[in-house]
């Protein structure tokens, strides 16, 4: 039996305001929230959470864990990345299983499955890229969406890669899957755009170029593109790492009417292309680029304004070594940088002036709302009874800490970021995992989520 805990005086974050209430886990769920017998005190772990916020556990649902891009290790393994991703609040992480040219995507799946299982602090779950789309894979994927699986990530680029799909493939895809109710996230810049910019010189040595060749234009017109698709077939999208203000104001204009959802990542609104011009720039290439400092302040104020659906850190570190060891070589350098454990600071700093408004909208913005965009609401992303057991509790405190985006040998994107959030308790899965900032218990017993099978558990439950 797993283990009963008891929170008490805690302000409890419901989607609609704040309310002083004790809860009650035990057997990984929660079991009550409200007024708790006396007989339920006997054998509890009690936790006083006066003047704390009480959080379903939070949700990073884009992350990139324990693969390679283009050949290059990934330097965040699922130990690492969970270890440090628990410490801040996340409870639940999500990544994405890519099927390699030489495999079947049943074997890429039991790729991923094996290196998670066992080496995980929180709840993994995975978006799937199938390469192969034609009629007998795509009978297996249907499988697999009647297993569990229900969000796929498709890309308007990356031909190079071979990940690329164009609109009419997409529009194919989507409309024989879509009556599955799966959603589709997808990484938008315009794959003709960008092929237009490539045609013009670039000094290929600087990483200014890199933003260039990448221009705002490009995300507008995938993310216009995509939004005619959805129109047309009543999929569900989600727009990951929406890096301009323009490609929100389409989705916020045009796309939402079409049930489309957007995340941006902490990195375009806190960063801009000044790191790119600075010393070292190469450190801070990823895809879409870092954009110019008014879209970067466009950005941040869209952000405190919660306009995004959620937030997500497209984590993608890589050790040193790889990152600089073609600097002066545009192509060769590794887009991607780390993310993981600054999501939650971020956020919070973001917010928390607002007081119980600003703990709604991180409420929103990290928890519920990842929740509903994976399927695994209301199994998370809320507290009440039936629910994982999944919850944080945290202040502001007295002192502040640096941002610790990874706990691997990689470059700190945020070297000069404090934060004043206090993780007070970590609970996952009904066990407390985490006091004052720093694991008390090693055990990696992180569930690899079944999302169809995880939600239809609760709703014959609780219908």
């Amino acid at each position: 039996m797993s283990q009963k805990v008891i929170v008490r005086n805690g302000k409890l974050c419901h989607p609609h305001g704040i309310r002083r209430e004790d809860i009650l886990m035990q057997n990984g769920r929660i079991a009550r929230i409200g007024k708790i017998s006396e007989n339920e005190y006997q054998s509890a772990e009690v936790i006083d959470a006066m003047d704390h916020y009480v959080l379903p556990g939070l949700i990073d649902m884009h992350t990139h864990v324990d693969d390679a891009i283009n050949g290059v290790a990934l330097a965040d393994t699922y130990d690492s990345a969970s270890r440090l991703a628990i410490q801040n609040g996340i409870t639940t992480l999500f990544t994405f299983i890519t099927q390699g040219p030489a495999e079947s995507f049943d074997m890429a799946i039991d790729r991923a499955v094996r290196k998670a299982k066992g080496n995980s602090y929180t709840d993994v779950g995975w978006h799937l890229t199938p390469l192969d789309w034609y009629p007998p894979a795509m009978e297996r994927i249907q499988t697999r969406i009647q297993e569990g699986f229900k969000t796929f990530k498709f890309y308007t680029t990356y031909k190079e890669a071979g990940l690329y799909l164009d609109y009419e493939q997409i529009a194919a895809i989507v409309n024989r899957l879509t009556k599955y109710n799966v959603r589709f996230l997808v990484h938008c810049e315009d794959e003709q755009t960008l092929e237009t910019y490539r045609q013009k010189s670039w000094d290929l040595s600087k990483p200014e170029s890199h933003a260039d060749m990448r221009p705002p234009g490009a995300e507008y017109e995938a993310i216009r593109r995509i939004i005619e698709i959805a129109k047309r077939s009543g999929a569900k999208f989600h727009i990951v790492h929406v890096s301009t203000t323009e490609g929100l104001e389409l989705i916020a204009n045009e796309g939402r009417r079409h049930g489309i959802t957007c995340e941006t990542a902490p990195h375009y609104f806190l960063l801009n292309r000044r790191q790119l011009a600075a010393e070292n720039g190469h450190r801070y290439l990823c895809t879409p680029p870092l954009r110019q400092p008014d879209t970067q302040r466009g950005m941040k104020t869209y952000a405190q304004e919660a306009r995004f659906d959620c937030f997500a850190t497209d984590h993608c570190a890589f050790n040193r070594k790889e990152k600089d060891r073609h600097k002066k070589n545009l192509p060769s350098i590794p887009k991607g940088i780390a993310g993981l454990g600054s999501l939650a600071p971020a956020v919070f700093e973001l917010f928390h002036q607002e007081g119980d408004a600003g703990m709604i909208k991180l409420l929103k913005t990290l928890s519920e709302n990842p929740a509903r965009i994976t399927g695994l609401y209301p199994q998370k992303g809320i507290l009440q009874e039936g629910s994982d057991a999944d919850v944080v509790i945290l202040k502001k405190g007295n002192q502040s800490r640096p941002f610790c985006s990874s706990l691997t040998n990689n470059y700190e994107p945020y070297p000069d970021f404090e934060t004043r959030l206090h993780i007070a308790y970590v609970i996952r899965n009904g066990e407390i995992k985490v006091k004052n900032n720093s694991i008390i218990n090693n055990v990696m017993n992180g569930k690899l989520l079944n999302h169809n099978n995880q939600t239809n558990q609760y709703e014959s439950k609780h219908k």
